[in-house]
């Protein structure tokens, strides 16, 4: 929420800064008196710069302190009272808002108009003044003229009548065509049917550790189909093998990331006889994420049992892994 309440914030200001740049100043053809009733933590470089840019619109500026009152229309009323006893035309504060930023307000003297315009977190001196003279310009505004109101009376002699119009020709309506959707270079997407994979990464568990390389197809965008090499080094055992698997893996895209959950099988074949010496069942997780357009950073993490010697060893096994669809 904090988030989106600072870009709204700062979109708003955007919107103050352009109206200033295009609308020409009111308070410089009127050579305007402004009256800035400061807050407290107004520094230096925000007052030098509001003078500034008043003095470049003709309009002069004088300074006194922050209108009292519980609430923004009690202040607005004291401000404009404040204005008036000192013959200044609009009276100039800034507001504290409810999620940590200002606003800048402003209240005509001879009207009971107000005008305010948010200030975004972090702005400098500059934009807090350029903001604030675009809030005058707008409070200090002459109302444009009136749309003079014009009546039409027709009247027909007896006995004639006034033709009707033809109604249009009709227009046959045609089908529209179909629209291609273009995939554009750099942007993200999710997989699509047939896609293809490749991967590439490092494999660790608790007593071993070695490399992964797979590759796949998506038969559907939310079904992936993996061919998985994984060689590994077991430490302990003095033990280098390499298990061949196939898995089958449900896969969602999202804000966070790609989710994947599956299962997968296979055999395990060991260097020292080059021959099937066992058999690897498991079930993973894993969750990547977008680096460019078509290649993902990713981590997935395997609960697999390994029946070797008709003796089965269960272990957990992290991934840390490349992938890239061509």
């Amino acid at each position: 929420m904090a988030g989106a309440s600072i870009r709204r914030w700062g979109l708003g200001a955007l919107g103050w800064l352009a109206w200033a740049a295009l609308v020409p100043s009111f308070a410089a053809a009127q050579g305007a008196q402004i009256l800035w009733l400061a807050s407290g933590p107004e520094t230096p470089a925000q007052v030098d710069a509001l003078a500034v840019e008043l003095a470049a619109r003709g309009a002069a500026v004088r300074f006194t302190a922050r209108p009292p009152g519980a609430t923004v229309g009690v202040r607005a009323d004291a401000a404009r009272s404040i204005a008036r006893a000192q013959g200044a035309d609009a009276a100039l504060w800034l507001e504290p808002e409810a999620d940590g930023s200002r606003s800048v307000r402003a209240a005509a003297v001879d009207s009971e108009l107000t005008a305010w315009a948010p200030i975004p977190i972090g702005a400098d001196a500059r934009v807090l003044a350029l903001i604030a003279v675009s809030v005058l310009d707008d409070l200090l505004a002459e109302p444009a003229p009136a749309t003079p109101e014009v009546t039409i009376h027709l009247r027909v002699p007896a006995g004639r009548r006034l033709a009707t119009p033809s109604p249009p020709p009709e227009v046959a309506a045609t089908e529209a065509a179909p629209r291609e959707v273009l995939s554009l270079p750099g942007v993200a997407r999710g997989p699509q049917a047939r896609d293809l994979y490749l991967e590439l990464g490092a494999s660790f568990a608790v007593v071993a550790g070695g490399g992964t390389f797979a590759a796949g197809f998506y038969p559907h965008p939310n079904v992936r189909l993996d061919f998985r090499a994984r060689a590994t080094y077991v430490w302990i055992a003095d033990l280098l093998g390499t298990a061949f698997t196939t898995g089958l893996a449900y896969v969602t895209d999202d804000d966070d990331g790609r989710f994947e959950a599956g299962i997968d099988a296979g055999a395990i074949v060991t260097e020292s006889n080059a021959t099937v010496a066992g058999a690897l069942v498991g079930g993973f997780v894993g969750l990547s994420w977008e680096v460019w357009s078509r290649g993902r950073f990713g981590v997935r993490l395997t609960g697999a049992v390994a029946y070797m010697e008709e003796v089965a060893t269960p272990s957990g096994i992290l991934d840390a892994y490349l992938q890239v669809m061509p």
